[in-house]
């Protein structure tokens, strides 16, 4: 792939992406949900944050339900958006959400979290490269984010594996990499 700079590489994933039925997302992100609790010791999480997804992401209700079927005592917190950066609320089974105007659910109430106790971050990747470097939606949120977590916590990203990149993504100094990328073929682990 050679692509001219990051929107390009967008456009391409986004397509790429787009491409796949809503069958095939489904079936993929059932892989994904078994292998993230496959990888990962959710009995030792307290505190887990994870993305809700739109349509052509990795559908983390299946994410969701499984954690909690794992360790029904942890803790699950989502983002929601405000003004250029996030901000974290709990939710239950029964929160009830309103879509924001991209789409995303977010919950009604919020219910805050102090961001230095989340064990495990869970976000939508739209690619990823060998080396851990995320491509998002360009908007910056989730990297303001990242950067604010202290060492301890794990950063997963989710993403189909169509849309891993062979070739390095170009970071920018405020991009944070991913400890792991989980795709229905395989895990990417990047930390040592």
């Amino acid at each position: 792939m050679d692509y001219l700079n990051k929107a390009d590489l967008r456009h391409r994933l986004m397509a790429d992406r787009n491409s796949l039925t809503p069958e095939d997302t489904a079936k993929k992100s059932k892989k994904i949900s078994q292998s993230l609790i496959n990888t990962f010791d959710f009995k030792a999480f307290k505190i887990v944050h994870c993305y809700l997804s739109l349509a052509k992401e990795v559908n983390t209700q299946f994410i969701l339900e499984a954690i909690r079927n794992v360790n029904s005592s942890i803790k699950i917190c989502v983002p929601i958006i405000s003004g250029q950066g996030l901000i974290h609320s709990f939710i239950t089974p029964r929160t009830s959400f309103i879509k924001n105007l991209y789409g995303i659910p977010e919950p009604r109430q919020i219910k805050p979290v102090d961001t230095k106790l989340i064990n495990l971050v869970i976000i939508p990747v739209l690619g990823f490269d060998s080396s851990g470097n995320r491509l998002g939606y360009g908007k910056g949120y989730y990297d303001k984010f990242l950067s604010k977590l202290t060492s301890n916590t794990t950063k997963v990203g989710l993403s189909f594996q169509i849309n891993h990149i062979k070739e390095e993504i170009p970071a920018e100094q405020y991009d944070v990499p991913l400890d792991y990328v989980l795709t229905e073929e395989r895990t990417y682990k990047f930390i040592l």
